[in-house]
């Protein structure tokens, strides 16, 4: 879809004007995008070597490492990391490898979504997940089970530096990851969320982008938005549920 119709299916899903900006201004990032494209071939090839079906991933990796330059990420002596949707590992490949002092967490029920429904090779997804994380087990946890049942089995508190969120895309449940998640980040965490100009549903209000509008309308405050394109990225600012028991201390 052209620029254009990025832009009225945002406001058709609700982004206000400041986010339909921020999409046009994503446009001038390319620019400093460069010096990161020999990088994606490297990762590219080493795809190409592993247990993967296809590479949906690879084309991100420029914009992730300019977000991760911009924030100082590689000056961070350990990163705890959460990934909420993993399916055969590309992005938990290039977090663990890229950072050699990242301990992830992978969630997933590795039966594929709604997307994947009548696809070939469903069964093998989990199994080509840990043949291409094998050489990083040691820094990896996966949580087989929805992303619900996750977040019910873990303290509230705020524990990670970095959040992925690629887990299933229909509104209800984006919103959900995306609230419970931003509750784990840190202050100063950086959360990417995955596919948000994404045309799936037939109503357009179904779709990631409704949810991830909904989510930063509601943190407005407590979060920056860095960029968006087909991915968003943000950073967390504030944490309210830290200020309101600073207050009752």
């Amino acid at each position: 879809m052209s620029s254009l119709g990025n832009c009225f299916f945002m406001y058709r899903t609700g982004a206000p004007v400041a986010s339909i900006c921020k999409y046009m201004l994503g446009k001038f990032r390319k620019i400093r995008l460069s010096k990161f494209r020999d990088l994606r071939k490297d990762y590219r090839s080493r795809y190409a070597n592993g247990n993967f079906s296809s590479d949906w991933f690879s084309v991100n990796i420029p914009n992730w490492l300019l977000t991760f330059e911009d924030k100082k990420f590689h000056e961070k002596q350990s990163i705890k990391a959460l990934e909420v949707g993993s399916f055969e590992g590309a992005s938990s490949v290039f977090l663990v490898s890229e950072f050699k002092n990242m301990h992830l967490t992978c969630v997933d029920t590795w039966q594929g979504g709604e997307e994947n429904i009548g696809h070939d090779g469903l069964e093998l997804i989990e199994q080509k997940f840990d043949e291409n994380l094998s050489e990083y087990a040691s820094r990896i946890e996966k949580f087989k089970g929805t992303s619900f049942a996750f977040f019910e089995s873990i303290d509230g508190k705020p524990q990670y530096d970095f959040i992925y969120i690629d887990g299933s895309h229909h509104v209800d449940d984006v919103v959900v990851d995306a609230v419970r998640a931003f509750k784990l980040l840190k202050v100063g965490g950086i959360m990417i969320f995955d596919d948000y100009l994404w045309h799936f549903y037939s109503h357009a209000s179904d779709n990631p982008c409704a949810a991830i509008n909904a989510f930063m309308r509601l943190k407005r405050n407590d979060l920056d938005i860095i960029y968006i394109g087909r991915q968003v990225h943000i950073q967390k600012v504030r944490d309210r549920n830290s200020d309101a028991l600073d207050a009752g201390s």
